[in-house]
């Protein structure tokens, strides 16, 4: 049936030009909303929007789009990744200005995500010629909630279909929920936010409730997300962890030890966080990163007050959480503000003694007053 009526549009066009004696053809052609949405002497697309067949026609677009959905993603390649404008711009040059990564490269996203895309454009471009906005809001309302809620429901499975694996499949969970993440924003910057802000779809109850899922989800594979790659920071600092409290054993040769093995999980987090960068835009990336700097800095902090006892381990230590901070200097021009709790702890663990004492003294009161005047405001007397 859309193929039935884009044959009809396209005779409407050209009638539309014929009227126009051949004077406004370009602009006909190319402008749905211009001549041709304004002709007082009816269309051929309005005969399909009538009562009598407009309700049969909705209900077999709307089987179709489910069975094309489930066809697009029961294909072998539908989650392979391609470069998206390749595919969008056939249908929608506008998707050109579409913002790919943090960088501003082209983001690879899975095919079947794409075709959904691509179909969904379709759709609305081609609703554009109804004679009555009652009747394009009924079709798309119709059609584009199948087809989203299938690319979401998709999208979701994709997310939790490594959970069952535990450990063994982190990095695989991480490349999915990234692939998850970097297709609901795609999808929002080329399709949902041009729809909700143009006069003839912005009150698609579909798009705005679609609107609110998406935020809802972004939330949840962040949080997922974030977990993911800080549990790949926390199984390696267990192991630092256990090589700082051997210090005192081991003398400077095992500080530096623990120093290299803190390098190299950094390291690991490193290139995962600029994975994310490459495929998700500068929004959500800062979304995520700054969630992860925060899990880690109460992981570190952790570390701190079970393994830090000695000067060397103290040292050793903060040695480690320079190094951190200056990870996360390539994505932020004051990467301190985001690890105040745990450099406070390191000034502290590496006081003096007398200097120690002191302060221990002075908040044993638990007064937070005292440790802010102090010049600690991120820690609490408690935490001391």
């Amino acid at each position: 049936m859309l193929h039935v009526a884009k044959e009809v549009h396209g005779f409407d066009v050209a009638f539309a030009a014929l009227m126009a004696d051949g004077n406004n053809g370009d602009s006909v052609g190319g402008n749905p909303f211009s001549a041709l949405a304004h002709w007082g002497f009816g269309t051929l697309t309005g005969v399909l929007t009538e009562e009598e067949h407009f309700c049969r026609w909705v209900e077999a677009e709307t089987r179709f789009a489910k069975k094309k959905a489930a066809k697009i993603f029961a294909a072998a390649d539908a989650w392979n990744d391609k470069e998206l404008l390749s595919t969008l711009k056939q249908i929608n040059p506008s998707a050109a200005s579409a913002s790919g990564g943090e960088g501003g490269e082209e983001v690879l996203l899975p095919l079947g995500v794409q075709e959904v895309c691509a179909l969904v454009i379709e759709y609305i471009d081609m609703s554009r010629v109804f004679p009555r906005s009652d009747s394009r809001n009924v079709f798309l309302n119709a059609v584009l909630r199948v087809l989203l809620k299938a690319m979401l429901r998709k999208l979701s499975w994709r997310v939790e279909s490594y959970d069952a694996y535990g450990e063994g499949a982190r990095y695989q969970s991480i490349q999915a929920t990234v692939g998850s993440l970097a297709s609901l924003s795609c999808f929002e910057s080329v399709v949902l936010d041009p729809c909700l802000y143009c006069q003839h779809t912005g009150d698609l109850q579909v798009c705005k409730q679609f609107e609110q899922e998406v935020v809802t989800m972004v939330k949840k594979w962040t949080i997922k997300l974030t977990r993911l790659v800080v549990g790949i920071f926390e199984k390696g600092t267990s192991a630092y962890s256990k090589r700082l409290e051997g210090l005192c054993e081991d003398g400077e040769e095992g500080a530096y030890e623990a120093k290299a093995m803190f390098c190299t999980v950094l390291q690991d987090v490193d290139e995962e966080i600029c994975a994310i960068r490459a495929k998700v835009p500068s929004d959500m990336f800062r979304r995520v990163w700054t969630s992860i700097a925060a899990s880690i800095c109460t992981s570190m902090f952790d570390v701190a007050s079970a393994s830090v006892r000695t000067r060397l381990q103290a040292t050793t230590f903060r040695e480690s959480c320079h190094q951190l901070v200056e990870m996360f200097r390539n994505y932020t021009k004051r990467p301190d503000a985001y690890f105040k709790l745990v450099l406070e702890a390191c000034e502290i663990l590496c006081m003096e003694d007398g200097p120690m004492l002191q302060l221990e003294h002075q908040v044993a009161g638990n007064d937070k007053e005292v440790l802010e005047s102090a010049g600690f405001v991120a820690m609490t007397p408690s935490q001391v």
